[in-house]
């Protein structure tokens, strides 16, 4: 008996998510699973995935939030810094659902995008797209 893609993961949804949405782009592309990176300051930082341009060697950050509340502005700011921190070129913040705040300061961002669960789901099931448990 198969798992309902709603009831995946998010990290094992995430993961597909990316790697099919990065093909139909015809991206050519590295994507690192709990990828560690260390900031400016020394700092050692964690991040879900790490997608990496295999063209141009951007790199973008990929962080889950697996919560059961919205999540808030304060948790896209603090990304948004780890970002600038890191060097890299942008990220993708992905969770359940995000405020209406938070939304907005992605928005305002060059930096950040927001993804939700049922957006991913709503994408690899209008693809086609079967998700294993």
């Amino acid at each position: 008996m198969s798992t309902p893609i709603g009831e995946v993961s998010l990290t094992k949804l995430s993961k597909n998510f990316l790697v099919h949405f990065l093909k139909k782009s015809h991206a050519k592309f590295k994507l690192i699973k709990n990828a560690k990176r260390i900031s400016q300051d020394g700092e050692t930082h964690k991040l879900d995935f790490l997608i990496i341009d295999k063209h141009t060697n951007e790199e973008v950050g990929v962080l889950l939030k697996d919560w059961n509340r919205s999540i808030s502005i304060t948790v896209v700011n603090s990304f948004i810094n780890e970002i600038k921190e890191l060097g890299l070129s942008s990220g993708i913040l992905i969770g359940g659902r995000f405020s209406d705040s938070a939304r907005t300061r992605a928005e305002d961002s060059a930096k950040v995008n927001l993804i939700t669960r049922g957006r991913m789901v709503t994408w690899l099931v209008q693809h086609g797209i079967d998700v294993e448990p």
